[in-house]
């Protein structure tokens, strides 16, 4: 999401998004299930559990990604929680999502 591109690999480039929000996520699923008509699963590594206050977190390599209370609410009716994997030895933590 960050490179604005399809792939396998990821770049870490100065020419990346460095500021995503929970919106710009929920909106790039939506687009990629618009332009291929696939099912979209969103792995996130913030868990939003009970979260309510929204807040920025700061994700490696100088990323972030922000939240408002009405983009997690928004998040939470657009998707269905499948599975979380962690804690981990790695720090590979992470909850995984369905697009409705």
């Amino acid at each position: 999401m960050r490179e604005h591109r399809y792939g396998a690999i990821v770049r870490f480039t100065k020419r990346a998004q460095l500021d995503l929000s929970l919106g710009d996520v929920l909106d790039n699923a939506r687009r990629l299930r618009a332009q291929t008509g696939s099912p979209v699963v969103i792995l996130l590594q913030e868990r939003l559990g009970g979260l309510t206050t929204g807040g920025k977190n700061m994700e490696g390599y100088d990323w972030s990604l922000t939240m408002t209370p009405d983009e997690i609410q928004a998040f939470r009716k657009a998707t269905v929680q499948l599975a979380r994997f962690g804690p981990s030895l790695s720090g590979e933590d992470f909850d995984v999502y369905a697009l409705r």
